[in-house]
């Protein structure tokens, strides 16, 4: 092999036999996934019976300037349902700003969708939902994310029952007037016909009304946006109607250029409720438009199912089915960004009937679909991944965290109180001391290997691009690495001379070390140059079995 010395930015690896050992900052799921770990980042319970905090989830942006984005949970049932939504600070999880219902019975909180600044504050603003607000007219609030006060909030005009605000979504700049407009549905509308509503958060007037067709079909239910699905340049959305045709449902999704209906989507029996959560679903099949989601419940006995379909034409891509008969698979579903490193968005299914009303909620990679990981919640009635939200990256681990309620958790407090948990997922399998080094000063960071005990014994090998994270099959395992001549490199084993710790033996539990040793001094032009590292592992001589996803090691001066 040929490798450059470490003037050049393309190799500066040099490992070290090191034997550190060090506290692993995990704390394992409730409920894993195999072969992986999640990080409980924060768990904040409801302070009174009956509150249902969990109920709804959102991440805002930065609302307290600290570099992390905050968290909105929704508690409907909070001061004798009047409603409240609770916002917390992603990095610390410290109470931000109370926000609540105006009288009795509103259920404010409801609904949250997160805005950009709309009132020009320079911070992040929302909108909540407070559907059974004016005798069930409902209502939607735009609140500041500064001072939490209401800049203004919007009404339908319509009859008692409409359910005006009972979903609500940011669907992009439909207008291009710099202001991301917001989804509004309102499904108890002409005696559960419903409805939903594109509304301007520039001034409050309403852009497009939507009316459902069906009788009870509870159109507007659910509302999401998606992203272009048309290629017109403009986002689209897309809107459910779970009591269409005696429950089987349908969703639609409609152009956001001028509210056309692009496709239709029904459900296959009665009682599927097709259309119980719809969400984007980025683009799950690389055919450069938008995809989506749409969940179906009541589907084989409330077991569930979540289909994603082509954006562009409406065509199925994939379906995740429920477990269990009552799990209700498919009633929240959400995007989370790249939870696992390899560069593709993934996404979160909520579970709340699983074990009985336990909960669960299961994470699944955008780039093969497969489970990442599962989470449970803790006794029975907790309705554990009724609400489900992306969260950013709050741990610092370079991977898109995410959050999960649980309204109907009992505590001390009181019945149904709720909870709201923010996990990470992260790779036990490398786990590094530090993403970045410095040029000037170089140093050491170690890599602690921890696979699944069933790897003891065995052999493992670090390997290493430039190109990024991607994939790249090698030996039976899809590496979560592109290809480049650096990874061919140390694929091969081709390494510098002296240089110990890339490949070894695992001892008995599937733990072991390495690390990358660099000399101060490096040249001006490695900085800013980023390397991604992962781990693989299996029985000696055999296919490789497991393996960690992409980890950067930064140059910075």
């Amino acid at each position: 092999m040929n490798i450059p010395s470490t003037r050049s930015p393309r190799w500066l690896f040099c490992c070290a036999a090191a034997f550190l050992s060090f506290a692993l900052l995990t704390q394992s799921a409730t409920a894993q996934g195999e072969h992986i770990k999640s990080n409980l980042l924060h768990e904040i319970w409801g302070v009174a019976g009956g509150e249902g905090v969990g109920t709804t989830t959102a991440v805002l942006g930065d609302l307290n300037a600290d570099g992390y984005d905050d968290i909105a949970i929704g508690a409907p049932g909070a001061y004798s349902y009047a409603g409240a939504v609770y916002v917390y600070s992603g990095a610390t999880g410290d109470l931000l700003l109370e926000l609540t219902g105006v009288n009795y019975g509103d259920t404010f909180g409801a609904s949250i969708a997160p805005l950009a600044d709309i009132n020009s504050d320079g911070f992040a603003d929302i909108a909540v939902g407070a559907p059974n607000s004016a005798n069930g007219y409902g209502e939607v609030y735009f609140i500041s994310g500064y001072d939490g006060a209401t800049l203004f909030q919007t009404h339908a005009n319509g009859q008692t029952l409409d359910q005006y605000g009972f979903s609500i979504a940011n669907v992009g700049d439909l207008d291009f007037d710099g202001f991301d407009e917001v989804l509004i549905g309102a499904h108890g509308t002409n005696a559960n016909n419903g409805a939903a509503y594109v509304v301007s958060p520039a001034n409050g007037t309403t852009m497009f009304t939507l009316l459902g067709a069906i009788t009870e079909g509870y159109f507007g239910i659910s509302v999401s946006g998606t992203g272009d699905a048309n290629g017109d340049l403009t986002g689209d959305f897309v809107i459910g109607a779970y009591g269409a045709n005696s429950f089987s449902g349908k969703a639609y999704l409609y152009s956001g250029s001028d509210a056309s209906a692009l496709h239709e989507f029904t459900g296959l029996n009665t009682e599927d409720y097709l259309g119980s959560a719809v969400a984007a679903a980025g683009d799950l099949n690389q055919d450069g438009y938008a995809d989506l989601f749409i969940g179906a419940m009541g589907e084989n006995d409330f077991a569930g199912v979540v289909y994603a379909h082509s954006g562009f034409d409406g065509s199925p891509i994939a379906e995740f089915r429920g477990w269990y008969a009552g799990d209700s698979l498919g009633s929240a579903i959400a995007m989370v960004g790249d939870a696992d490193g390899d560069g593709v968005d993934d996404f979160l299914l909520g579970a709340p009937g699983y074990d009985q009303t336990r909960g669960a909620a299961s994470l699944y990679s955008g780039a093969t679909a497969s489970l990442l990981d599962y989470y449970t919640g803790y006794s029975r009635g907790d309705y554990f991944g009724w609400s489900i939200a992306p969260a950013g990256d709050y741990d610092g681990r370079l991977h898109a965290d995410f959050i999960i309620g649980a309204p109907g958790a009992d505590s001390e407090t009181g019945a149904d109180s709720g909870y709201f948990q923010a996990w990470s997922l992260w790779s036990p399998i490398l786990n590094p001391s530090s993403y970045e080094m410095s040029a000037a000063q170089g140093g050491v960071v170690f890599y602690g290997l921890d696979f699944p005990w069933e790897a003891g014994w065995g052999a493992y090998q670090l390997v290493v691009n430039l190109a990024g994270p991607g994939n790249t099959r090698w030996n039976g395992l899809d590496l979560p690495l592109k290809n480049d001549g650096l990874l061919q490199s140390t694929i091969a084993g081709d390494v510098p001379g002296p240089c110990l710790g890339f490949a070894g033996i695992l001892d008995g539990y599937g733990d072991g070390m390495a690390a990358i040793w660099v000399p101060g001094g490096l040249p001006a032009g490695m900085v800013g140059t980023t390397y991604w590292l992962a781990a693989v592992g299996g029985q000696i001589g055999g296919v490789w079995d497991f393996g960690s996803w992409a980890n950067p090691l930064t140059i910075n001066p």
